[in-house]
């Protein structure tokens, strides 16, 4: 019960400190990633807290009293703004058949085998007390000093290897454990518990992340993937700082692959949060902090784009460097060295020594790749993907995910080279199974990303409904919307519009802003017998539609799915599994279908046939690829008709 509450703990002070963050950047969020993504929040402000608390004097034992105090700030914070909580979860609505619901046979074949493999890393977990392994009982020893000393102990920086492993090494884990011991007392069993945890945790950040992206099965299928992987799972059973990494640099390179996206300040912010923390885990996150730098320098390099640039770096570089700095500041104070870097190894001879043996590191590379019981399939099937979609690689859209990866890898490759000394194959031997689960949730999703575009050929028309299905109410209709089934009129053309496509193999959904029912002007009831009525004439007359997606906000709430906004048309794209954004047209009447096109990479129509007039697009900063009259031209278009 203890430990229960040590991690319910966690999670309160991770879910009030992701509440401020997405309020004030208006970051939307499903339940699932607001529940995950507090438990790791929550972990990093309880050992980021720890060094801070050890320079005030504050004796660690009595640190979740101290704690208690910034859960009230942020509760003050949150009645403060307590209206704007139930908008903190995505909200959309899509037509009465569309929205899945209930589980399919493979998702729940998938969430079993899910299931079984959690079960089973419990198991293991709480089968031996921590010291049980030799190499890894450093963790324990540091986390008990710090518990029975109430303080980091005077001169422990000194320490030499024979009395404490590796001092110099990041704190994180360490101070984890002594978190969990103030609750529980010195039980090197229960203290194990903290990886399955963080397992489970990690498997639904991945998933609530990917789902950004994915249609569910899909990404129910890439956990799968990667939970049962047996080094993943086996890693994920005792205390090594090495899971943590994996964790956090997995879902940093996720959320920074969002970029260009959606709410970019949002996603910049979460993944500079998750890189600067992985500084204070593992000397090699400050690798893959570096590399995301550069990273986004190379897609802004490469792809320009107006009004992005230099503030979305300084967001990325301030986030990293705000959470980074204090723990190198923490170590310039206490003189700590890191014992790993010796100048004096550092010479021609050595690295030429190094790269002499460089077939026993590609040798225990296979042996990782190839071994039973060791990674299976799933190297594998990343070099298969890559060498498949290499033309795609440095495409805008995988540019950073491809960059990031190349230069985290010669990253490692240059500490293999440069840091081992002479020993080259005693480091290899003993690190590379390691190093390779750092970059096993980035190969997951960057796998994911490759694959998902050949799940499908369909050819998808998104399509404004006001203006360009039925005629636009302003004017027509009392309150200037169409709010009821007896307001509905098609504009001419349009039904002849959509068989046409629907013959042609493309798929038509509607993307539509519908802020009437946020202004209480209509209710959803009312706003599903509109859309009845609508799908009723459209395949009365030969055309379906496969999607439709409504934003019922009200503007002034700021979500992410009013158009300009391109949520919902991320939100239909994970739905329908549509593969590539950037073959798909935006058919709307407005300049704000215009932007939320470009935004999500859609080639955009404007048509006149809504509230545009003529020559309108000419004053606007982004201007549609091209204009037609109605829906009737824009579909003969697209068909090569026109």
């Amino acid at each position: 019960m203890s430990f229960l509450l040590s991690m319910a703990y966690l999670m309160v002070i991770g879910s009030f400190t992701l509440y401020i963050v997405a309020d004030v950047l208006k970051y939307k969020c499903s339940l699932i990633e607001f529940v995950s993504l507090s438990f790791f929040l929550g972990l990093a402000v309880v050992t980021v807290s720890f060094p801070a608390f050890n320079f005030l004097g504050v004796d660690l034992k009595n640190i979740k009293w101290v704690l208690y105090c910034s859960l009230f700030i942020a509760g003050l914070y949150f009645l403060r703004s307590k209206k704007n909580f139930t908008g903190l979860f995505s909200r959309y609505f899509a037509a009465p058949g569309k929205a899945r619901i209930g589980l399919t046979v493979p998702e729940i074949l998938l969430l079993s085998g899910i299931a079984i493999e959690l079960l089973w890393v419990v198991f293991l977990a709480w089968s031996y007390p921590v010291d049980s392994h030799d190499a890894l009982a450093g963790y324990a020893l540091k986390a008990k000093m710090f518990y029975s000393a109430g303080s980091i102990p005077p001169g422990f920086f000194g320490y030499t290897e024979g009395m404490v492993a590796h001092p110099d090494y990041p704190l994180f884990l360490p101070f984890l454990m002594t978190w969990v011991y103030e609750f529980t007392g010195f039980n090197d069993c229960t203290v194990q518990l903290v990886m399955p945890v963080t397992y489970f945790f990690t498997l639904t950040l991945y998933y609530s992340v990917a789902r950004k992206r994915f249609d569910r099965l899909f990404s129910i299928g890439a956990v799968f993937f990667i939970a049962t992987v047996p080094q993943v799972a086996d890693y994920a059973a005792f205390i090594n700082a090495d899971y943590f990494l994996f964790a956090f640099v997995g879902a940093a390179f996720m959320y920074l692959s969002f970029y260009g996206r959606g709410n970019d300040k949002g996603y910049l912010v979460l993944s500079s949060a998750l890189f600067g923390l992985s500084v204070w885990i593992k000397n090699e996150g400050i690798v893959f902090a570096v590399s995301a730098l550069l990273a986004l320098l190379a897609r802004m390099l490469l792809y320009p784009e107006k009004g992005k640039g230099s503030k979305d770096m300084l967001w990325l570089l301030g986030g990293i460097a705000a959470i980074a700095l204090p723990w190198f500041a923490f170590k310039k104070f206490m003189g700590v060295m890191n014992n790993d870097i010796n100048p004096s190894d550092y010479s021609m001879s050595v690295l030429w020594t190094n790269f002499r043996d460089l077939p026993i590191l590609l040798d225990f590379l296979q042996r990782q790749v190839f071994g039973p019981k060791k990674w299976n399939l799933f190297w594998m099937i990343f070099w298969t993907l890559v060498i498949l979609k290499r033309r795609d690689l440095l495409r805008k859209e995988r540019i950073i995910q491809t960059v990031f990866i190349l230069l985290a890898s010669l990253g490692y490759f240059a500490g293999y080279m440069a840091m081992t000394g002479t020993n080259l194959y005693f480091y290899a031997n003993t690190t590379i199974s390691r190093f390779m689960l750092h970059f096993a949730g980035i190969s997951m999703f960057y796998m994911a990303l490759l694959a998902y575009g050949d799940l499908s050929r369909r050819k998808f028309v998104f399509i404004d409904r006001d203006g360009v299905i039925n005629v636009d109410g302003k004017g027509r209709t009392p309150s200037g919307y169409v709010m009821e089934a007896a307001h509905l009129a098609f504009v001419p053309g349009t039904l002849e519009a959509l068989k046409d496509l629907k013959e042609a193999g493309y798929q038509s959904v509607v993307i539509s802003n519908q802020q009437c029912v946020g202004k209480g002007l209509c209710s959803m009831a009312d706003l599903e017998a509109l859309t009845a009525k609508m799908l009723e004439g459209v395949r009365a007359r030969g055309g379906d539609i496969a999607g439709i997606f409504y934003c019922t906000h009200h503007k002034d709430e700021h979500c992410g799915c009013h158009k300009p906004a391109p949520g919902l048309i991320y939100k239909a794209a994970g739905e329908l599994s549509i593969g590539d954004l950037g073959e798909c047209y935006f058919i709307g009447d407005s300049e704000r279908d215009v932007v939320a096109a470009k935004r999500a990479g859609v080639k955009s129509i404007l048509v006149r046939s809504g509230i545009s007039s003529e020559g309108e697009e000419e004053k606007w900063e982004i201007k549609p690829d091209r204009v037609f009259n109605d829906l009737k031209e824009a579909s003969g278009f697209i068909l090569g008709k026109k």
